[in-house]
């Protein structure tokens, strides 16, 4: 019984270990990538995008605060050069991983391409990871992670809609 008390606790950290050591898309494309100086990763945190958002403690701008409550980071990928390589590359990594990552399919069943990926846990989103379409000059792949709901989700692939939706009901 002692032998067993003393594993228990130890295999819990192991596991807790592990699951925090789960590398998420952007650090594994930058790992890929290292040999490339032209390949740019910014990471922005809960507290800087509260800060970038201009929210203070007290809530205000709660529709901002509301849209920005689960998401744990946001890593941004940008390359000025070789961006269909680039491109081809996170595409071909995200469809290598398939058991990991999955085309983003709404309740609608409306298809965005390649451009949009998910990982769940659950059936819940924990990640998305939005690759920037091939009409882009630059590279660009956007790494959300955290608790991510399907409206945040329409919010990042359709401004354009929710800002003319905002003018009309104004």
């Amino acid at each position: 019984m002692k032998r067993l008390l003393t594993f228990f606790p130890a295999w819990i950290l192991a596991l807790c270990s592990w699951a925090q050591s789960a590398q998420d898309f952007a650090a594994r494309f930058m790992e890929s990538c290292s040999d490339n100086e032209e390949v740019k990763c910014v990471t922005v945190g809960p507290k800087m995008l509260s800060t970038l958002a201009g929210i203070d403690d007290s809530g205000s701008r709660k529709g901002l605060k509301e849209w920005t409550d689960g998401v744990k980071s946001i890593r941004i990928i940008t390359s000025e050069t070789d961006s269909e390589e680039l491109r081809r590359d996170a595409v071909t990594m995200l469809k290598a991983n398939r058991k990991r990552y999955s085309l983003y399919r709404p309740k609608d069943n409306t298809y965005y391409g390649d451009c949009l990926w998910v990982r769940k846990v659950k059936d819940k989103i924990v990640e998305l990871v939005y690759v920037a379409p091939h009409s882009e000059k630059t590279f660009m792949v956007m790494n959300f992670t955290g608790k991510i709901s399907d409206g945040f989700v329409e919010r990042i692939i359709k401004p354009e809609e929710n800002r003319e939706q905002k003018k009309t009901t104004n």
